[in-house]
């Protein structure tokens, strides 16, 4: 379990500081282990190594709605419920939290392992040869290119839409173009204020930001936590 306080400003103004408890306990560490494939750990890894910015923040935002909750006087009980977790979710805390864990390594790795049970491979070992799925294995789809989307014109900001070439635009108009044409990822997030980043596609804030949380400005990721809290 981890105990972490916070100190912010509240609607008023006024400094306040409070105290969140997180926790993962057997029926949590049970969904993990069905849904990894056992391998916590491992899926933990393959996330921060993807260096997917919108991967990893979801990623952490599940594990926050998770294990945040309320610890009893006496210790003997950790009540966590939906609304518990929505009424962290919104506050200023969760703010500090999300940013500490997507920028920090380290703090990032002794959070994780500061809400896991001591036994996490043991118990999500058993777990698995209980429920039979030991030996599953997931399997990867890929849709064939011509069941793909095409692109839209609400896809591309106005200062795109005016330096795609002829053909692109012509491709666009006819619902004929599937991939962002490579030359438009000349563009920096300066180009666009923060409205433009906000409700752009994940895949042009990805090419203009990029998706290593690590190398976003302050202003970048607090875009980024809108987009995560608008697609909620």
């Amino acid at each position: 379990m981890i105990k972490k306080d916070f100190t912010f400003k509240d609607l008023d103004g006024n400094e306040v500081t409070e105290t969140y408890y997180f926790n993962i306990g057997t029926a949590d560490l049970t969904k993990l282990t069905l849904t990894h494939d056992g391998d916590i750990v491992q899926y933990l890894q393959d996330v921060v190594d993807s260096k997917d910015g919108s991967r990893i923040i979801e990623t952490f935002e599940n594990f926050i709605r998770m294990s945040v909750g309320i610890r009893s006087e006496d210790g003997r009980s950790f009540e966590k419920t939906p609304e518990i977790a929505s009424r962290f979710m919104n506050s200023e805390a969760y703010g500090q939290l999300l940013l500490e864990l997507v920028t920090n390594a380290d703090t990032a790795a002794e959070f994780v392992n500061g809400i896991m049970p001591t036994d996490l491979k043991e118990k999500a070992e058993a777990l698995l040869q209980k429920t039979g799925l030991a030996q599953a294995k997931a399997v990867d789809v890929e849709l064939p290119a011509e069941e793909r989307k095409p692109l839209r014109f609400e896809d591309f900001a106005a200062n795109e839409l005016q330096s795609l070439a002829m053909e692109d635009l012509q491709a666009l108009y006819a619902g004929e173009l599937y991939d962002r044409p490579k030359y438009l990822r000349g563009f920096k997030p300066d180009d666009f204020d923060n409205n433009e980043l906000l409700h752009m596609s994940q895949q042009q804030f990805d090419e203009i930001c990029g998706t290593d949380p690590k190398k976003w400005d302050r202003r970048i990721m607090v875009v980024a936590m809108q987009r995560r809290t608008q697609n909620r």
